[in-house]
């Protein structure tokens, strides 16, 4: 049954094979055990079966199948029920063959009992999590995720469910970060209670202060956000939101990122790539409590996708960090220091409470050490892009977003920090 859910449904076809066959063919089983006990008995299902079965429809709404997905898989069910059936009763016993045409009409009505327990279940849990004028359809919302949002189709189906579609959007995700060692299945039954309270956050916080709504749909277990915004200079703001809204859902095991802002309908899709790869890059450094902006991971993502990373690394800060091991010199600090003071000398010695001529001199042993001048533009974005590539580099981007979240938006400078 499981098989061939996964041949007939696109959405089951994207299931692991940990939700497929360790959840629901577990459930497909439980309902033709409690078929066969109607068949034999007349019994009523028991009121245990019927939560179970309403709780494995709450989970597919988390699991990222529509309800129409839902639905094909249960008549599927009772197709490959029925074949089975018609299939086991010999040609040559006329008391078998009418059997099975006895069991056809217990088969339909045992279909319609449990469509109508699950689809109700279904759409108790969906309402549960999207209020009806924020739910955005899986199909709308892939579409606006591929860029489609400017097609006739899509802003047809918009206009439909009364959704008022803006020109241009930011994408920010909510995810929640998996311990490594946990399976899919296990994921996705732990996920729902705490994502239905961050869902409950993001409708308080994401609030766009220029007017047009945001956009909440589902996707698998992953929460996106399609925050309108008509220029750059709004994602100042929705930096603020997100800054708060990563503070409240830390506790519930979720990450928030960011992703770039792109004219039009064409640029969500664009947006969207964006906001993923900060998400990755977030669970990979392990962040939580502040939202990670793809803007603040730019340089780092464009590092990391050269295959000589690992060797500008080695080049530019292991020798520095050698040194600083055996003689304390701070040459890392000094290099974070003048970075994030705009590589203003005067302010980054205050920040290392050191005199300016301190700075120059360890510079110029940085200089000495590595090869590269940190007065030279060239070498100096080497250098910089070798903290970026630390596991702890993504504090630069931090500071930024608390920084936001903080204060109105100051004149594009990064905070100094030792």
């Amino acid at each position: 049954m499981a098989s061939r859910y996964r041949e007939e449904i696109l959405d089951y076809a994207a299931m692991t094979d940990e939700i497929l066959y360790g959840d629901v063919a577990v459930v497909s089983v439980l309902n033709f055990e409690v078929l066969l006990a109607t068949v034999e008995s007349s019994a009523p299902i028991s009121p245990a079966v019927v939560d179970e079965l309403r709780r494995s429809a709450a989970r597919r709404v988390h699991q990222g199948i529509s309800l129409e997905s839902l639905l094909h898989a249960y008549r599927l069910w009772c197709q490959y029920v029925w074949e089975t059936v018609t299939t086991s009763a010999r040609a040559s016993r006329r008391d078998e063959r009418e059997a099975a045409l006895r069991m056809a009409g217990q088969i339909i009505e045992h279909m319609n009992v449990i469509s109508t327990v699950v689809a109700q279940a279904y759409l108790d849990e969906a309402q549960g999590v999207w209020s009806d004028r924020e739910v955005v359809r899986r199909d709308l919302l892939e579409a606006m995720l591929a860029g489609q949002g400017a097609s006739e189709r899509v802003r047809t189906q918009a206009t439909a469910i009364g959704l008022d579609l803006g020109d241009s959007y930011s994408v920010v995700l909510v995810e929640r970060a998996t311990p490594a060692d946990e399976d899919q299945l296990a994921r996705s039954q732990a996920v729902q209670v705490p994502l239905r309270q961050a869902v409950e956050v993001i409708k308080t916080r994401l609030r766009p202060d220029g007017g047009g709504s945001t956009l909440v749909g589902l996707r698998h277990e992953q929460v996106v956000i399609l925050y309108p915004t008509d220029r750059p200079g709004q994602l100042a703001p929705l930096r603020q939101q997100c800054a708060a809204l990563a503070s409240d859902v830390a506790g519930l095991g979720f990450v928030v990122a960011i992703g770039g802002w792109h004219a039009g309908p064409e640029g969500v899709a664009t947006s969207y790539a964006d906001a993923r790869e900060a998400l990755e890059i977030a669970k990979r450094a392990g962040i939580s409590g502040v939202p990670v902006a793809f803007d603040d991971v730019l340089l780092e993502h464009i590092a990391r996708s050269s295959p000589r990373s690992e060797r500008l690394l080695a080049d530019s800060l292991r020798p520095l960090r050698a040194y600083d091991d055996k003689r304390g010199a701070n040459l890392i600090a000094t290099l974070q220091a003048y970075m994030d003071a705009g590589f203003n000398l005067t302010r980054s010695a205050a920040v290392l409470s050191v005199n300016p001529n301190t700075v120059v001199y360890r510079l110029r042993r940085i200089r000495e050490l590595t090869g590269r001048d940190p007065h030279r533009p060239d070498d100096l974005l080497l250098l910089c892009l070798g903290l970026k590539l630390e596991s702890p580099a993504i504090r630069a981007g931090q500071t930024r977003s608390n920084a936001a979240a903080t204060a109105p938006p100051p004149p594009r400078q990064s905070v100094a920090r030792p």
